[in-house]
């Protein structure tokens, strides 16, 4: 579905935008322990 494909795209793109925050990236590991 064209919906979901578009949540994850806009989740990597937040994480990869929030990156240097720390808080944020703790709890982007907890929810999307893949990415590095």
């Amino acid at each position: 579905s064209l919906l979901l494909i578009l949540f994850i795209a806009l989740g990597v793109f937040l994480g990869k935008r929030y990156d240097r925050h720390e808080g944020l990236q703790k709890v982007r590991q907890r929810i999307w322990p893949d990415s590095d």
